[in-house]
């Protein structure tokens, strides 16, 4: 594989049963109906990177989101291993909605294949079925308050251990 990408030229044009299950797999559309998941992947590409390939770089801007479905990535942020990223899991899922710079460079370990969707063809796919678009608000706004719940712990810990 070259160094970046190769991207196929073809879209998916029918969900299998496994990119199904891995898109039920993924919290962000665990609530989208069958119907809309199955057009999902078709607003997608595949990706293929080599080993040691990098998938996407802190800083630069997201074009969307990664899903692995085969191989292995390692996400780094300068000096420190973030996460190993096996398939079945994602990133870049913020920059599906809002065009931020990615948080952490993302490399390939492996030969890596992602199903790769992005921002422009999922906010298309969106304005096309809005009430996927409300089926994901309810797991973001979930994981939002987890994630809201799970800092004021971690800070209510730390601010009792200075206390002591």
């Amino acid at each position: 594989s070259r160094a970046g990408s190769q991207e196929d030229p073809r879209r998916m044009n029918v969900a299998t049963d496994q990119q199904l299950e891995l898109m039920r797999s993924i919290p962000l559309f665990a609530e989208v109906g069958k119907r809309d998941l199955k057009r999902l992947p078709e607003s997608a590409v595949v990706r293929q990177y080599g080993p040691g390939d990098e998938i996407v770089e802190e800083g630069q801007r997201g074009v969307g989101m990664f899903v692995i479905v085969q191989g292995d990535v390692e996400a780094t942020r300068p000096g420190t291993k973030v996460a190993d990223l096996v398939p079945g899991t994602y990133f870049g899922e913020l920059a599906l909605f809002e065009d931020v710079p990615c948080n952490a460079t993302v490399r390939a370990k492996t030969d890596v294949t992602c199903l790769v969707f992005r921002r422009w063809d999922f906010l298309a796919e969106l304005r096309h079925e809005p009430t996927m678009a409300v089926q994901m608000l309810g797991t973001t706004i979930r994981r939002l308050r987890d994630t809201t719940e799970q800092l004021v712990a971690a800070f209510n810990e730390k601010m009792d251990k200075l206390g002591k």
